[in-house]
């Protein structure tokens, strides 16, 4: 898994497009969340973004297509996250805080296991 993995391990097996880089701020704090989170929650993250239950040998930086962070147009700090589980995009929209952030992500993953909806 991420467990073990700082935050600028995690930043580099990203990709950003479509609104977002790796400068980006929300990007950023994506990846602090995702690397201080327990391993039971990246699992469970993981899932959510790609629905696949575990990463492949080599961790997040090996998943193909990468895991690709987008920003979710026209969201603000009251929608959650959503993910297109195929391509691997995370379409998150641009929380003003990293606190936002991570309670938004921690709801879209728990709430969002097992849900197929079209967005």
């Amino acid at each position: 898994m991420m467990s073990g993995t700082d935050a600028a391990a995690v930043l580099a097996a990203l990709d950003c497009a479509h609104g977002y880089h790796r400068g980006s701020p929300v990007v950023a704090a994506l990846a602090a969340c995702l690397a201080q989170w327990p391993a039971a929650d990246q699992r469970a993250f993981v899932r959510f973004a790609t629905g696949a239950p575990r990463l492949p040998r080599g961790g997040l930086a090996a998943l193909a297509p990468r895991l690709c962070v987008v920003l979710a147009s026209g969201a603000s700090d009251r929608h959650l996250p959503s993910a297109a589980t195929c391509t691997h995009y995370l379409k998150l929209p641009p929380y003003s805080t990293a606190a936002v952030l991570e309670a938004r992500l921690r709801t879209a993953v728990r709430e969002g296991q097992g849900a197929f909806l079209l967005s």
